[in-house]
């Protein structure tokens, strides 16, 4: 999913009655609102029309590969553009995007839990492992004083998935020797910390705020 695609000069729509929260219909009913009317897009979007199909032109001729890409503005898609793939119905591994899913949810769970919603309140400085019981014992003791906002923030000590590190000016990055699995769960967290939180890689983006 792309965004942006603003114009400078396309001013905001005035006086169109559009509600501040807009939550799409799951796809089987219909999905995200779509605006295809190049007046549209500029007047309700504030999207520029050329640029889009700029930006499509470019996506298409850039290279070969297969591909889906979806501009959405203002609660609107202004541009879906597709080969050999479906922004609708594809399923697939969605890489670095789950760190923005993964932050929202935990933000409601948290919010959720503030309010009473849940058996266990939670905030994004608690020390994370107490809300994952499959890794008791901790592997390594240093685990007990990662937080949440640590996790999703990259800066808890934690490499996964590296059986091969990289050498970084700290060392070696990574230092499993063994790994700590939730029960069905193929994915693995490292027996061994790499660092203690906030040591290494201080300069992380943040994907989460408390």
């Amino acid at each position: 999913m792309l965004a942006g695609a603003e114009s400078p000069g396309v001013p905001a729509p005035v006086g169109l009655g559009i509600a501040p929260d807009y939550f799409p219909s799951p796809e089987s009913q219909g999905g995200w609102r779509k605006l295809e009317d190049a007046a549209e897009i500029r007047r309700v979007a504030g999207a520029d029309p050329d640029k889009l199909a700029a930006l499509r032109q470019w996506l298409l001729d850039s290279d070969k590969r297969d591909f889906a890409a979806v501009v959405i503005r203002r609660g609107y898609i202004v541009l879906e553009v597709e080969r050999g793939n479906s922004a609708r119905t594809d399923s697939r591994r969605v890489a670095s995007v789950s760190k923005a899913i993964c932050s929202t949810v935990l933000a409601i769970a948290s919010e959720q839990s503030q309010q009473g919603g849940l058996p266990k309140k939670m905030k994004f400085d608690d020390h994370a492992f107490q809300f994952i019981p499959w890794a008791q014992p901790l592997s390594d003791p240093r685990k007990a004083r990662i937080t949440v906002k640590q996790l999703l923030n990259h800066t808890s000590g934690i490499c996964p998935e590296r059986p091969a590190p990289p050498m970084t000016a700290h060392g070696n990055i990574f230092s499993a020797t063994a790994a700590t699995r939730a029960p069905g769960n193929s994915r693995s967290i490292p027996a061994r910390r790499a660092a203690t939180p906030r040591t290494r890689w201080p300069t992380q983006r943040s994907f989460a705020k408390p």
